[in-house]
Order: C-alpha cells, then structure tokens, then sequence
C-alpha cells in the first residue's frame, strides 16, 4: 500500500522538485497511466498547466529492475519522420546503424536500439532498384502520395505491392461501411424532401400574403 503515497499531491511536490526543480512544486497533479494497449504503467505526473519548460514525469515502483533478461528484452524503436527533425535530436547519432537508409539514435537503459528514418536519411538509396521492402514502405510513408504514379520510381515492384495492399484495404473498409453509408444517404434524402416541403409551404404563405396586400 505505501506505493499510495505516489499520489498524494504534497509526495508529489516533493517528487518533481527534486526531479524537475523548485519551480516545479506543486505545478504537478497525477494522470491515469493506461495505455492504448491496456498495459499500464505504475504513476505518471503531468504539468497543471500545460508548458513546454515542464516535462512529464512517469514512474515505475519496482521490486527488482534488470538491463536485461532472458524472459524480457528492451525494445526496439522506430521512428518515421514525415517532416523536419530538430538538430538536438540528430545529434544524438551513433555509428553501427543495422539498416544502412536509418539512422541509429542513443537508447542507452530505455529501448534495445533506436532507429531513425527520414526523408533525407534515405535519399542515397532512391535510385536502387528494386527498392529494399523497408525502403519502399518508408519511402510511401513519408511521401504520403496517394496515387502510385506520383512516383519517380512508381513501376518498382515494392511499391506496386505496397499500393495494391492500399487498394484492398481501402475497398474492406468502404464495403465494411456500406450500411453506414446507405443509412447516411437516405437521412440526407430525408431532410432534402423536408427541404422541398418546406419550401413550398413558405412559396404558398408569400403568394397568400400578396394576394392580401394587393387588396383594396
């Protein structure tokens, strides 16, 4: 039970600014910590107010914690940029990458290895062909075209698999939609024939109403 005391505000106070710094006192409250994939983790704070100088602070109350072991290995991380990258981020960089178009970031004590892509970490390698599968599914995500034929390179058997995977999945997910869209289509002819009606009701008030005043 004394892992309770996580979530009193006045631990922590005393929690985040040892951590963070003065400034930080009571600037924290504690946040539910389950995740998308129900996992969870044991306490996280976030700021009050939200700030850029104030980081977010997750903890785990372990029992026992190992780098490694055979029944439990860290992660491996990859990141996909689309856009820009911050230099402080790149600068962070070391030799060894295993795949040649990434780069590899430092991850000492929090993943296996880090992998980095991006649109300028792949460049050299475009003119390969046929495209590495790894490579073409980068290349497609950060591009984010739509239409195969964008491509300089858009008879690349890679990419032709990649594309015709979107097709399928794309024509699942409207055929699995179809009963949404049949219901959506008759509301909207619905409300088109209230329309209708209620524009007729109106032109026949305004034919009344100037019978009226044309009247002696």
């Amino acid at each position: 039970m004394s892992n309770l005391l996580l979530v009193d505000q006045d631990v922590i106070s005393i929690v985040v600014s040892a951590v963070v710094g003065p400034k930080a006192k009571d600037q924290y409250v504690a946040i539910p910590t389950e995740w998308i994939d129900f996992t969870r983790s044991d306490f996280a704070y976030e700021p009050v107010n939200c700030s850029n100088e104030l980081p977010r602070i997750l903890i785990d109350y372990l029992r026992s914690v190992f780098r490694q072991h055979k029944a439990f290995k860290l992660l491996i991380v990859v990141t996909i940029v689309i856009n820009s990258t911050t230099r402080d981020l790149l600068e962070t960089e070391i030799p060894g990458s295993p795949i040649s178009f990434a780069k590899q970031l430092s991850s000492i004590g929090w993943a296996s290895s880090c992998l980095f892509f991006s649109a300028e970490a792949i460049a050299p390698y475009l003119n390969e062909t046929p495209f590495n599968p790894l490579l073409a599914l980068v290349h497609r995500l950060i591009e984010q075209e739509t239409l195969l034929i964008n491509f300089t390179q858009y008879d690349d058997p890679r990419l032709v698999c990649l594309y015709t995977k979107m097709k399928n999945i794309l024509g699942d997910y409207i055929h699995g939609n179809e009963s949404s869209i049949h219901a959506l289509k008759s509301v909207c002819a619905q409300s088109k024939s209230e329309c209708y009606k209620a524009k007729a009701a109106l032109e026949i008030k305004i034919n009344l109403l100037a019978c009226v005043l044309k009247q002696p």
